[in-house]
């Protein structure tokens, strides 16, 4: 992966798998800078704000909701947080406030080459993850051993019609580097492509500090 991605990776570490653990508590927060590029001609933008997200409250099956406060650029509603979903997973993709899909339980091992299929009938979409590898990351002045998840989805029911009239499927592909110790993702990156593979939405959130909630 390149450095636009916005995430700093160095060698592979050859330790045993990670596991998927279920261990953000209430009022652990973290700041993620995400990068967000559009490619729609005849306007290619890029936009970049960083955010504070910080777990609030469980929901009905008891896994955490975070909330998201815009740090900078400052905006009118700064101070105002923006709520998201989950559900009962344990890998949690904090900038988009949604879990993982799929059938991964609390404290499952993620060796590489692990895979699992995810269909969400309500919102139209099948997805693959793969576990490909381990690779180091650095979130501050640290480095951590990552897991390597990517996925694949696909949207049942949002097509592009091409020239001879045939739809074909658009995807999302999103790579995720998954560290235990910081609760979270250090970095996810995703990208929208339309029916001939081509980039038209590149997002990456890169964590820039994790606080554990204070110690009661």
């Amino acid at each position: 992966m390149s450095m636009r991605a916005g995430c700093w990776l160095a060698a592979v570490l050859l330790c045993g798998p990670a596991v998927a653990q279920d261990n953000v508590v209430l009022g652990d927060r973290w700041i993620y800078r995400t990068t967000v590029e559009t490619f729609q001609p005849p306007r290619y933008k890029t936009n970049i704000t960083t955010d504070r997200y910080v777990a609030s409250y469980l929901n009905i099956v008891g896994k955490p909701v975070f909330y998201r406060y815009q740090v900078d650029p400052p905006s009118s509603d700064s101070g105002t947080p923006h709520g998201g979903t989950a559900s009962d997973s344990c890998l949690f993709d904090i900038p988009v406030g949604k879990a993982l899909p799929g059938g991964i339980t609390c404290d499952e091992p993620l060796p590489t080459g692990k895979s699992w299929y995810a269909r969400v009938d309500h919102e139209s979409l099948e997805e693959w993850l793969t576990v490909t590898s381990h690779e180091e990351v650095k979130v501050g002045p640290r480095s951590w051993r990552a897991t390597v998840i990517r996925s694949e989805r696909t949207d049942l029911n949002d097509f592009d019609v091409g020239a001879d009239g045939l739809g074909a499927r658009k995807k999302t592909r999103t790579t995720y580097w998954y560290v235990p110790e910081l609760k979270g993702m250090a970095c996810i990156v995703r990208e929208h492509l339309d029916s001939v593979g081509r980039v038209r939405f590149h997002e990456s959130s890169e964590l820039l500090e994790f606080t554990p909630a204070p110690a009661e």
